[in-house]
Order: structure tokens, then sequence, then C-alpha cells
């Protein structure tokens, strides 16, 4: 049976026992990836697996060849996980230059999983056109039932009603309808959001976040919220 090496803390701690030197780290970050339910075999280490792994806001993955401390792997499940990123200043080579150590274990879902079910929670949106968002202000919310094709939320300022279609990749929002109140310094945000909402035809669930497109283009990014 192979081994999965992002699992083997227990054998890289007997290696260190054997040198006089310990690592040392530096530049300690916090980071979010995302980790694929099916490792492969390492390209350096016959006889090894390696876990494919996704950095936030990357499309790519990205073999790690070498430890996420903490962290117990099931190979059929998509993971996400808040983790330390340090770096290894004095890697030996070969070895990677980082080495993750889990914080906390934000999702785990089976690999199987319907594309609705992932669809079907509370979203925030945090950027639109390119833009961030002020948190400082209502931002537009949707709350998504595509099992029932229906949606709500509200606008900024609205609350909002209507009905959605949605499969593994395309997503439409129809007949979309808001309450009638008016808020000052809010309408042209939800003016803006509600034009690109009729617009959307494709999604991409990426870690916690929602990513709404039109023709091809990002049109909006949400941040899983419930």
């Amino acid at each position: 049976m192979m081994r999965i090496l992002a699992l083997s803390s227990f054998i890289l701690l007997l290696a260190a026992c054997g040198t006089s030197k310990r690592s040392q780290f530096t530049n300690t970050v916090e980071s979010i990836i995302t980790v694929n339910p099916e490792p492969i075999p390492c390209p350096d280490k016959p006889g090894w697996e390696c876990l494919q792994i996704q950095q936030q806001g990357e499309s790519d993955w990205e073999i790690f060849q070498g430890e996420i401390t903490h962290f117990q792997f099931e190979p059929g499940f998509y993971y996400t996980l808040k983790v330390w990123k340090e770096e290894i200043t004095d890697a030996p080579a070969g070895e990677p230059d980082w080495r993750y150590v889990l914080i906390e274990e934000l999702e785990k879902t089976p690999a199987t999983a319907s594309p609705l079910l992932r669809l079907h929670d509370i979203w925030v949106v945090t950027e639109m056109n390119g833009e961030p968002l002020p948190i400082d202000r209502p931002r537009p919310q949707l709350e998504l039932f595509p099992g029932e094709g229906r949606l709500a939320g509200n606008g900024s300022c609205n609350q909002l009603f209507g009905q959605m279609t949605a499969d593994e990749y395309h997503i439409q929002f129809e007949r979309v309808g808001a309450t009638k109140m008016y808020c000052n310094g809010l309408m042209d945000q939800e003016n803006t959001f509600l034009q690109l909402l009729n617009k959307v035809d494709t999604s991409e669930i990426r870690h916690l976040q929602l990513i709404l497109f039109v023709e091809g283009d990002v049109a909006m990014v949400l941040q899983k919220v419930d």
C-alpha cells in the first residue's frame, strides 16, 4: 500500500530525532487551502503519495510533498483548511520549503456531493465587477435553495425573492423581485447587484467562496456566511 506523505508526521519526527539540527521556521503566515480528495504519486519519492492542494484565490492544484501537521486526511473528501504556512529556511535538497500546521478544518465535503447541495447556503457579496465592497455598510446577500428552485436575500436595502436553476457549472436567476424601500447611499450598489444577477450564467465554488460569472468573466464573489 502506498503511503501518504502528508500524513507521515510520525516518520518525519523520527527522522528529525536522528539529526542534530532542527529545521528553522520563519515567515509564518495564516492561509486558507483546499485539499483534493485524491492523493497522487509523489514525483520525487517513489512509493509515496502526495496531497494535492489549492491556494485560496488560485485555480491550479499543486503537489505538496510535505506534511500538514495535525491534519487527518481521508480520501474521497474535499477539505477547506485554515493553516499556518511556515517557511523552512534550512530544508534539505529536494524537500519542500514550506510546511503547514492545521489551525481549523473549515469544511469537509464528499467528492460525490451534489453541486446543488454545496450551493444551498447563505452567501454575502464581497466583490462586484472586480471591486471589493466596503464592509462598513450593508452588502448584498443571497440565500439559495437550488433544490426548490428559488432564492431569497437582500440587495443591500430591499428584500429579494426569485427563481433559480443550477447544475454543476451553470446557474441562472430569474424573475427576481424586491421590495420598494429607498436607502440613502445604497441604491447604486443594489441596482448594480441586481443587474449583474440577471446576467449570471455560470458559477464555481472555491474554498468558501461562490464565484459568479457572466460570459466567462467574474461578475461577483460571495463569501459563505452560514
